[in-house]
């Protein structure tokens, strides 16, 4: 259903693939969530809001490829 007046909820989508700095090691094909001091970590056992998965494995400090919409 389209909006019809500035402020109103919508429900968005988002696919795509995003390079980001994990924060602590990120195992390939991870879930993945936002970490407190900004980036990615590996997801817990029940997330919340998880961000996506890795495409990528990588070690804390380095970058880690991800896709949305998982």
């Amino acid at each position: 259903n389209p909006s019809t007046a500035a402020g109103e909820q919508v429900a968005v989508i988002v696919m795509g693939v995003a390079r980001v700095r994990a924060v602590g090691a990120i195992a390939l094909g991870a879930r993945v969530v936002s970490a407190a001091a900004g980036g990615v970590q590996t997801a817990g056992g029940t997330p919340a809001n998880v961000v996506g998965r890795a495409l990528t494995a990588a070690a804390g400090g380095d970058f880690v490829t991800i896709a949305f919409c998982v």
